[in-house]
């Protein structure tokens, strides 16, 4: 990203062809160092084949996982990253993982219940009966607020941590289930379009084939 890079990211994706993956929480991560303007580089952990050295410095093998160059520290954990990062660099502030409003909390529990439920029976009606319920929270948060991001005037780590789910909600249940988040929902659908317009998001874009690409594995698995 940068020539000289702060912190080197390890994401899910292709070393080979140094494409990005579909990982919601390594989204998150490279977010909050699009919006902080952190210098940083980019590398890529194929999930089918992860280096020894992942484990070495991330036992459970997830990522992302980031190195800090300067301090020569590795952090793992969505979460714990962006504390890390918030306390790194202070400014512009994003608040912490937990960081307020705490609205769409149970929306990816909701989402993968609704997407691997079987299709067309009385299960999946009231699984995405409950998935509605949490992007209504949602909406009905932005409504009566009045503000154009949950974190406010400019997006916080609420932002940053729900904005790339709800990316995975609309295309894998668009392309698995042929369903749509509802058009009466239209706070969300804006907050949608206007968290994506922001240069963070396009510098840390995946395109919609990955998202379906990473669920069929899950699906299929």
């Amino acid at each position: 990203m940068a020539a000289n890079p702060i912190i080197e990211s390890y994401v899910k994706g292709n070393p080979e062809t140094h494409e990005r993956g579909d990982c919601p929480f390594s989204h998150r991560a490279l977010l909050t160092l699009a919006e902080k303007h952190v210098p940083y580089k980019e590398e890529y952990i194929d999930f089918n084949n992860k280096p020894k050295w992942l484990f070495d410095v991330n036992p459970k093998g997830s990522v992302p996982v980031i190195h800090d160059l300067e301090a020569d520290k590795w952090v793992p954990d969505s979460s714990e990253i962006v504390d890390y990062l918030e306390d790194r660099f202070p400014d512009p502030s994003l608040g912490k993982h937990d960081a307020p409003p705490h609205v769409g909390e149970k929306l990816f529990p909701s989402f993968v219940a609704a997407l691997k439920a079987k299709k067309d029976t009385d299960e999946e009606s009231k699984k995405i009966g409950v998935l509605v319920q949490e992007l209504e929270a949602i909406n009905n948060h932005l409504r009566d607020n009045k503000t154009p991001y949950l974190g406010g005037e400019r997006p916080n780590q609420a932002d940053l941590g729900l904005a790339p789910k709800l990316y995975h909600v609309e295309v894998a249940m668009r392309e698995f289930k042929g369903w749509e988040i509802p058009d009466l929902l239209s706070n969300l659908k804006e907050y949608n379009q206007r968290i994506r317009s922001r240069d963070s998001w396009k510098q840390t874009y995946y395109p919609e084939e990955k998202v379906v690409q990473g669920w069929k594995a899950h699906i299929e698995a």
